[in-house]
């Protein structure tokens, strides 16, 4: 038997009297490093772990809008696992809280206590639902040096997915179910607002919600589409990503966690990247922004852009690496990252609206900097040539300040000498003359020999707007007979054949341009329909909002009825309302024509509308339908903004063209309206 002599024994009683010590000892950084945070006005202090609890102390400076405490904080450390929030000291979770709930505080502090991480923590995270930025801290560290950045293997072969038949024409699916659902929860639909990237066309839609919690909707779409279903309660939000010719199940938990199943009840390989994608934009506020444009030109803020997309790089390759990304998932976040910094400096451009100034030199003047095709640096790292972009939520809004950035209409215009001698600029009337200098800029931006998606998209937005109208044959051979009183109708018809060849070698002038026959084939979609569809009317689709506009429309069958959807919030729908007032009046009688106005609930809440109504509105036709059928209305005829107005004929279809300027005059009305009975053979 091995005896201990008192020596050894008290050695050991020393051995663990110091591990206990250590267990019990709380360990704290003080002022840890922090990666990036997506709210600039929420610091991070302290973190503290011990053996019961991880504090997290930060203080706030100056809050810009109103923020909740989420009892769905969590944090992330190296294990991978979710600690959750318990409780915050100074206040109770899920309250609102403003800046005038700091003004009455001594000091501005939060602590935060979440579930005990094991101190030997080198990294963490702090995270929330996705749509709530505030306490969103990445990369949290002693120091600068425990945070691992490194880049993310990508590998292109493994997108194929994404990829395969990215342009195919097809109905896609969306299913899901809401776990743990009640009609409680004041929820019973989603909306989703999209607009189409290759024509600005908005296609908004929406689904609703059964009693059991499912929902289930299908799109007709031309590519994929990455976008994010709306309810009333903005934490029920979540993003999706649907392909043509397939189906995506969606499961949201009750913890607001959310699965992605392909219609073989596998996992998406985009999964992650829909749960949560890190855009180091988010740090980048309005009020920043507004800064540096005052502050800086052009070539200053492009450098500027340059710095803040690298470290955003930096964010991305640490989020996807520490959490698993696949390359589908790195693909879509990466490119979007690239988008919203480019889409910064387009907003530069815009928001800056800057002028020549004649009298300063050309090396000295702001406007010249803007059109300087060297000083677009941030353009040249997106995926110029890349469709995968239309994916991108961000895509259609770096679309338009594309198209409209002074650098293409700087050299798409030319000075012109008035009569009396002033001199002014005037656009091209020469459309190939504007679209070949249009695709030589776009190459020098991009430094390439081919043309970007973008430039290709803005041809193709360009051919959508002069050809979404039908063709007025009917127009040109009622003006050949003016001007040729004599001509019979071989004549008639050889000038009709003679417009539409015309106008098709416009077109395929045009056309020539795009050298991709994706791009082509959606031109022959449009032109096409503009070409052969030429009815004044269309008859709508039988589908659930037709079925729901019919309940109020039917009534005014035999009359053309003006139907305007508007809101009470929205100031220039109560401006068109006040000015025609006085028209309507006047044509309250009139047997041939009505109107009716129509706006939702949450758009137009009861005390404000009813007040509204009556001052403004009484005696017409006032329908306020629930936020469902509302937006059931804008999926049917296809508009994001309001004010918006539709005209139905006499026998309720639609009619394709007619003046939608705001009418304040009856005698204008009554022209219109005289114009479109001539249109409609009446």
């Amino acid at each position: 038997m091995k005896t201990f002599n008192l020596k050894t024994i008290c050695t050991l009683a020393i051995m663990l009297c110091s591990l206990s010590s250590m267990a019990n000892k709380t360990v704290r950084w003080e002022k840890p490093y922090v990666l990036h945070a997506d709210i600039n006005y929420l610091k991070l202090h302290s973190v503290e772990f011990s053996d019961t609890a991880t504090i997290v102390e930060l203080s706030t400076e100056n809050p810009q809008s109103p923020f909740y405490i989420l009892s769905w904080i969590y944090l992330r450390g190296d294990d991978d696992k979710k600690y959750k929030i318990k409780y915050c000291k100074e206040f109770r979770l899920n309250e609102l809280l403003t800046a005038e709930r700091f003004a009455n505080k001594e000091n501005n502090t939060l602590t935060l206590v979440f579930e005990p991480m094991p101190k030997n923590t080198t990294t963490l995270d702090m995270l929330t639902v996705f749509n709530v930025y505030e306490f969103r801290f990445f990369g949290i560290a002693k120091s600068k040096k425990s945070v691992k950045i490194k880049p993310f293997k990508y590998n292109e072969q493994n997108t194929t997915c994404l990829r395969e038949n990215f342009f195919k024409k097809d109905t896609a699916y969306i299913k899901g179910v809401i776990e743990g659902y009640s009609p409680d929860m004041r929820i019973n639909s989603f909306s989703v607002y999209h607009r189409n990237p290759l024509t600005n066309r908005d296609e908004p839609f929406s689904f609703e919600i059964k009693e059991d919690g499912t929902f289930e909707q299908k799109v007709v779409l031309s590519h994929p589409i990455l976008e994010l279903a709306l309810p009333k309660n903005q934490l029920l939000a979540f993003y999706f990503l649907i392909r043509p010719g397939h189906t995506l199940n969606v499961v949201m938990h009750e913890d607001l966690t959310v699965d992605y199943y392909d219609e073989s009840n596998k996992e998406v390989e985009y999964k992650e990247v829909l749960r949560f994608m890190p855009n180091a934009i988010n740090g980048y506020n309005s009020q920043e922004f507004k800064q540096d444009v005052k502050t800086l030109n052009f070539v200053e803020y492009s450098h500027k852009i340059d710095s803040l997309q690298n470290k955003a790089m930096d964010l991305l390759n640490y989020y996807a690496n520490r959490y698993h990304y696949s390359d589908c998932d790195y693909l879509i976040a990466k490119t979007e990252t690239q988008l919203s910094f480019a889409k910064k400096l387009m907003d530069y451009c815009i928001y800056k609206n800057l002028k020549p100034n004649n009298g300063m030199p050309a090396k000295d003047n702001p406007y010249y900097q803007v059109i300087d095709i060297d000083n677009y640096s941030a353009l040249k790292k997106i995926p110029y040539n890349d469709s995968i972009m239309l994916c991108c939520k961000t895509y259609s809004s770096l679309q338009e300040h594309y198209s409209y950035n002074r650098v293409f209409k700087h050299h798409t215009t030319e000075r012109i000498v008035t009569d009396n001698g002033d001199t002014i600029n005037a656009y091209y009337n020469n459309t190939e003359k504007s679209d070949s200098i249009c695709a030589e800029i776009d190459k020098k931006l991009f430094s390439t020999k081919e043309m970007s998606v973008p430039m290709k998209i803005h041809l193709l937005r360009s051919l959508y707007n002069k050809y979404k109208t039908p063709i007025n044959i009917d127009g040109y051979i009622n003006e050949y007979k003016q001007n040729n009183p004599n001509a019979d109708s071989i004549e008639i018809q050889r000038a009709k054949d003679t417009f539409v060849e015309e106008t098709k070698k416009t077109y395929q002038k045009r056309c020539e341009y795009f050298q991709d026959k994706n791009f082509e084939a959606k031109a022959d979609e449009i032109f096409n329909k503009f070409l052969y569809d030429t009815s004044a009317t269309y008859e709508l689709p039988d589908c659930e909002a037709t079925t729901l506009l019919r309940k109020i429309t039917d009534k005014y069958k035999g009359k053309i009825l003006y139907i305007d959807f508007w809101a009470t919030f929205c100031s220039p729908c109560r401006s068109q309302i006040e000015h025609s007032k006085k028209m309507r009046e006047e044509l309250r009688d009139n047997p041939e024509v009505d109107f009716i106005f129509i706006t939702g609930e949450s758009d137009s809440p009861q005390k404000t509308y009813d007040e509204y109504v009556a001052q403004h509105l009484d005696g017409e036709d006032c329908y306020r339908v629930p936020d469902y059928e509302y937006m059931k209305y804008m999926e049917l005829f296809k508009f994001l903004s309001i004010p918006h107005q539709e005209v139905l004929d006499k026998n309720g279809n639609v009619l394709r063209i007619y003046n939608r300027e705001s009418f304040s005059e009856t005698k204008t009305f009554l022209w219109n309206l005289n114009r479109i009975k001539e249109k409609l053979g009446q």
